[in-house]
């Protein structure tokens, strides 16, 4: 057999080396995911009906389907919510679910937007504004549940006001909703407050002193946004129920037109602090108006629902309370670049496609700059 030259193996070694070399490159070229990742654990409230608006009870994690984009998140835990109504129901008891192993809490916020400047145009939105408080009332006398809590606020005067925080005292909370729907001043400093470190959800703990609240809340959008904010250390779903005609601005169509700076803030605080906006239009049934669509988006956007044309706010209130008599919290895992914050799309279904979904479209990781 006939040896190689010393030529031809000299260049086998330099081919060799390159090769080496090169493989080394595309190694240090490629992305070390395991050093660049953060896998964060993501909580999201679900609600789920049939097609005859009643909770379904006794889903697994496997039950639900949650993607952003083309990925699909791993669903590793699913948490039942509700209250002792539905939980002493015949479908509670054919599926052996123990009650005393369900938390039982339901969060309302019942928020005013005060109308006086509108109504120098439109005089029939404060008349509509006094009976939904009064209506409020009516249905905290008959439908508030034990477990259940209620905080009381609104925007007037072009700020946000707090007039009770959460609370399951009756009387209390019906004078905080007669105060907010007349458009009256809140009792003055944080007397309207509660920072009694009892265990009770506060957003005392968590909202600016009322100097900054009243520079720092000029929109609703604003109001809205920091309240939210104020909400999010708060474990579990809060349910705004908003009282107003509408907000923001009307394009050239005489449609609601989406202010970026203002809403996408709003929309993005409220879905990190599970906070579903039930907006209850004060137009009168029988006028339709051009700020409907805000209406309609805010809701769709953070899980809720919009309710135009009612002659009942009371009936409403009752639709609202029966929605949320459960929910289910989902907790899935996801995967960030280490070190970077920002605003992450979501879609929540079941692997069942018989029964709705109300999610809400989108989560915020990292931390807020």
């Amino acid at each position: 057999m006939s040896r190689p030259s010393p030529h031809r193996a000299r260049s086998a070694a330099l081919l060799l080396l390159a090769a080496a070399e090169l493989g080394a490159q595309a190694e240090a070229a490629r992305p070390q995911f395991g050093l660049g990742i953060e896998v964060s654990e993501v909580l999201l409230d679900v609600l789920v009906t049939d097609a005859d608006g009643h909770v379904i009870l006794g889903l697994r994690p496997e039950d639900f389907v949650v993607t952003s984009g083309s990925d699909r998140l791993e669903v590793v835990g699913a948490t039942f919510y509700s209250n002792r109504r539905l939980l002493d129901s015949p479908a509670a008891r054919q599926l052996a679910l123990d009650p005393s192993a369900i938390p039982d809490r339901r969060l309302f916020v019942l928020f005013f937007d005060d109308q006086a400047m509108r109504a120098l145009e439109a005089p029939e939105l404060l008349t509509r504004q006094r009976r939904a408080g009064r209506e409020a009332m009516s249905w905290l006398d008959s439908e508030l549940l034990s477990g259940d809590l209620v905080a009381v606020a609104g925007f007037r005067r072009s700020h946000l006001e707090v007039d009770l925080d959460f609370s399951a005292d009756r009387q209390a909370l019906r004078r905080a909703v007669e105060r907010a729907s007349r458009g009256a001043d809140a009792r003055p400093g944080r007397s309207a407050q509660r920072e009694d470190g009892a265990g009770i959800p506060s957003l005392a703990r968590s909202l600016p002193a009322p100097e900054v609240l009243g520079r720092d809340t000029p929109t609703l959008e604003k109001a809205l946004t920091v309240l939210a904010r104020a909400v999010q250390p708060i474990v579990g779903r809060k349910n705004l129920v908003l009282f107003t005609s509408g907000f923001g601005d009307v394009g050239h169509l005489g449609l609601f037109r989406v202010d970026s700076r203002r809403y996408l803030p709003l929309v993005q605080a409220m879905n990190a602090a599970n906070f579903a906006a039930y907006v209850v239009d004060l137009v009168s049934p029988c006028a339709s108006h051009s700020l409907e669509g805000s209406a309609s988006q805010l809701a769709a956007d953070t899980g809720g629902r919009a309710f135009f044309g009612r002659p009942s706010f009371r009936r409403v209130l009752g639709e609202i309370g029966t929605v949320t008599n459960g929910y289910y919290l989902v907790a899935v895992r996801a995967r960030h670049p280490a070190g970077e914050s920002g605003y992450r799309e979501l879609a929540v279904e079941l692997a069942n496609p018989e029964f709705r979904v109300t999610a809400r479209r989108g989560y915020r990781f990292g931390a807020a700059r």
